[in-house]
């Protein structure tokens, strides 16, 4: 190859071949393009060769939709910069590059100044993700509970297609209609894993920052008392003071578990104190807004959870940004503990993958999902824990199959309660993607899976970008 941007692959360049589910790949030669036009001359080359490319953000995803199966690698780790701030009648844009890291971004907010504190709403709790693979995948993080939907949070983007061509897409000036349903244009690339064609630009809508923010952590001696309390936060509408619950997060006995055996491996929980084992699950919030309205609030849920037998003495409460990122810092252990413990077993059995539900049910009650997945998991033998979402019931159930044989039965059992879940009204890949890893999980017929079909064949026909993503 002639272009200086492309390099042939070797071990140099094997941490690129996979990613956080374990699931590897491999590549011809790879690329780390800085510019737009840097971008569109790789692209010339390759696509004279009839070279598939496959775009990568952080290597952060669990299912393999950055991960290579031949063909050319495009990181975008180098394509970074911060590169325009706007406002407008109250209307606070940000554009940058997708290669900016969600750590860069949160410094670049807090460089903005002025008499406004700002934040972008969407925050996955893996902060070494970018800002494109958020864009990807349409990845949420603890604040979906009160501010809904990544999507909404993206205000325009410049996508490079295959050809060359370079699209600027505003959000409300073009839609398409596949299957009979009218779609945002910017929509169809958001959380089409690269499928479609590759960020080169993505212009975020901020908000203001609220007065104060506090975090606290209720622990449960059972799962039942916690999926209780769920309920209620679902179902009883807390009362209308100056705050509101911006995150509303669960995690499981078997989460605290797996947290607590492998804490010293982990050297930024140094500080967080030990969990009791008796506690068998815990609900995670943050309450945004006047101090005097999360005071009225903090109240309020204290007696809440105290009915449902949570002892608020023995609550972790924090307020203040540093205090309330450390308690951010414990909530994102949890995932990094699971992924710690799949790679452990991807060590003695390579063929071992990241297993992991990423469903939501909206309009259930909390317990009601609950018991639903104790009943699809009554008669799996290998290891589990269930973290996530309140809001939506979107929750993660992970498997820890040990060697082949049970990954196997894990592959089975995930295929089977994808179909379940679907006849229980859930969505079925709500946020971390389908990728290589879950594709032969997918059932066929999957709304989502068809309408990528349909955006394939108008944006990327001959199948340049990403292949064997999802299909």
């Amino acid at each position: 190859m002639n272009n200086r941007r492309i390099f042939s692959m070797d071990e140099t360049y094997a941490e690129y071949v996979r990613d956080e589910s374990q699931f590897t790949g491999e590549a011809k030669s790879i690329s780390f393009p800085r510019s737009e036009e840097e971008i569109r001359s790789i692209l010339r080359e390759l696509r004279e060769q009839g070279i598939p490319v496959t775009a990568q953000g952080g290597k952060t995803g669990i299912v393999g939709s950055g991960v290579p199966r031949g063909g050319h690698l495009m990181s975008m780790t180098d394509f970074s910069q911060v590169l325009d701030f706007s406002e407008t009648d109250g209307k606070y844009l940000l554009t940058v590059e997708p290669g900016l890291r969600l750590t860069e971004l949160k410094q670049a907010l807090a460089r903005l100044g002025g008499p406004v504190r700002l934040f972008w709403p969407p925050e996955p709790t893996e902060t070494s993700a970018t800002v494109g693979g958020v864009a990807a995948t349409a990845a949420c993080g603890i604040g979906v509970y009160a501010y809904g939907d990544t999507k909404q949070y993206f205000e325009a983007a410049r996508v490079i297609l295959a050809d060359g061509t370079v699209r600027e897409i505003r959000r409300g000036e073009h839609f398409l209609t596949i299957d009979g349903q009218r779609l945002d244009e910017l929509d169809a690339f958001l959380g089409s894993e690269g499928m479609l064609g590759i960020f080169s630009a993505l212009t975020l809508r901020l908000l203001p920052c609220t007065a104060e923010q506090w975090g606290i952590a209720f622990f449960f001696k059972t799962e039942s008392e916690a999926w209780a309390f769920a309920d209620g936060l679902q179902g009883n509408p807390l009362p209308p003071v100056a705050a509101k619950v911006t995150a509303a997060e669960y995690i499981d006995g078997e989460s605290i578990r797996l947290l607590e055996e492998r804490k010293e491996l982990l050297s930024k929980l140094n500080n967080v104190p030990p969990i009791d084992p008796d506690f068998d699950a815990m609900v995670y919030l943050e309450i945004a807004g006047e101090e005097s309205g999360i005071e009225s609030m903090a109240e309020i849920l204290m007696e809440r959870a105290l009915q449902c037998g949570s002892d608020p003495d023995r609550a972790w409460a924090v307020s203040g940004e540093k205090e309330l990122e450390a308690l951010r810092t414990f909530r994102h252990a949890v995932p990094e503990t699971v992924n710690l413990a799949v790679e452990e077993n991807h060590r003695n059995h390579p063929e071992i993958t990241k297993l992991s539900t990423d469903i939501s049910f909206p309009g259930k009650m909390f317990s009601q999902v609950m018991d639903w997945y104790a009943e699809c998991l009554r008669d799996l033998n290998p290891a589990h824990c269930i973290f996530g979402h309140i809001g939506e019931n979107h929750v993660h159930c992970n498997l820890f199959p040990e060697n082949l044989s049970e990954q196997e039965q894990c592959e089975a059992w995930m295929r089977w309660v994808l179909r379940e879940a679907r006849g229980f009204g859930g969505c079925i890949a709500r946020e971390n993607g389908i990728g290589k890893v879950k594709r032969s999980w997918m059932p066929k017929d999957d709304a989502e899976l068809m309408r990528m079909h349909a955006l394939k064949k108008i944006y990327d026909p001959e199948g340049f970008w990403n292949p064997g993503n999802m299909f």
